[in-house]
This record gives C-alpha cells, structure tokens and sequence, in this order.
C-alpha cells in the first residue's frame, strides 16, 4: 500500500509565495507575511486532511482483504449445503427441484398433443436459438412445415378427451373399408 505522505510547511510556504509572486519581480514577501501565514495554515490543514483520507482508505482496503480472506477460508472450511439428502438406496428431491419438474411438466402438458420427439425437438431449438416455445413452432420453417401438414386438431382432442374417446373404433373400421375399396377387394385372406 502506497502511503500518502503530506507535504511539509517550508514546501507549502515556498508554492505560497509562487503562486502569490505570479511573475511579478518586485514581490516582497515580507510585506504580505500575514497572508502567506494565513495561506499557509490552510494548505497544511489541507494536507493533513488528505493524509487522513488516505490512512483511511487503506485501512478500509486492508479491512476488505482480511474478509475476502475469511470468505475464502470459510467457503475451504464450510461444510457444502446439501441439495438432496441420501439414504442408503433412495434419494429424494428438493422443493427446488420439485419447483423446477412442476413448472417443466405443467409446459409439457400444455403440449401433450405432441410426440415426445417433437416436443424435445421444438424444445431443443428454443434454447438454442433463445426464442420462446410458441415463437419457434411458428418461426422455423422445417418445424412449422411438419406442423402444417399434422391435424393438430384430432391429436389436440385425442390428448385431451376422455379416455372412452381416445379409441373411436368405428373410425378405424371406416379405414379398413376404404382400404379394402381401393384395393378392390382382392385382399388374400388373412391379411386384414
């Protein structure tokens, strides 16, 4: 630490009478005596106060090293906070990570009309390009094209009905028929 040193009265009393002589040869300073006195006394209560400012800046600087020091200490010393308690054969969860896994699953339900892969699909760009969910399914052109060409509707309704609704079996029979229909009906047997 760089110790401020105050400047001693003959120095102070010598820049006085400089400044006060300006570039004035005929300067005697034993005419304006009081007022260089005077000047003088201010300059070195001047000076006093700046040495006190800086004992005390480095006395604070010496006080923050001495607690980062003890920081350091502790966080070398202190035993780490335990995210998840261990038993022998089960861990259990947090309410942070409960937090966390509510929040995820309530985003996925909110998309349940989706395939998993397609959901980590859309998910996975989001976080890389930075844009929201929503924004990206309607931004990106590979996406948004697979997207257009899925009844988003029938898997909405199929996700989100009863489960009596989720298997309409007069509607696969209605595929079969036109299956048959386009082949002529010349299936062999035993294919369908």
């Amino acid at each position: 630490m760089d110790k401020f040193k105050p400047k001693g009265e003959k120095e102070i009393r010598q820049e006085v009478i400089e400044d006060l002589k300006g570039g004035d040869d005929n300067f005697n300073a034993d005419e304006h005596k009081e007022t260089i006195d005077r000047i003088t006394q201010r300059r070195i209560k001047d000076e006093n106060f700046k040495a006190s400012l800086h004992s005390q800046k480095n006395k604070t600087k010496a006080e923050l090293k001495n607690q980062l020091k003890a920081k350091e200490y502790y966080k070398q010393t202190a035993k780490p906070k335990r995210d998840k308690t261990e038993t022998k054969d089960k861990e259990y969860l947090t309410k942070d990570d409960l937090a966390n896994f509510s929040k995820e699953q309530q985003h996925r339900n909110k998309y349940s009309w989706m395939r998993d892969e397609e959901y980590e699909l859309v998910k996975n760009e989001s976080k890389r390009t930075g844009k929201g969910f929503k924004e990206v399914m309607e931004s990106n052109p590979v996406i948004k094209g697979h997207f257009e060409n899925v009844d988003i509707k029938k898997r909405q309704t199929i996700a989100t009905g009863a489960p009596s609704n989720m298997v309409n079996q007069s509607h696969n029979d209605n595929e079969l028929s036109e299956v048959e229909k386009q082949l002529d009906g010349n299936l062999p047997p035993g294919l369908i």
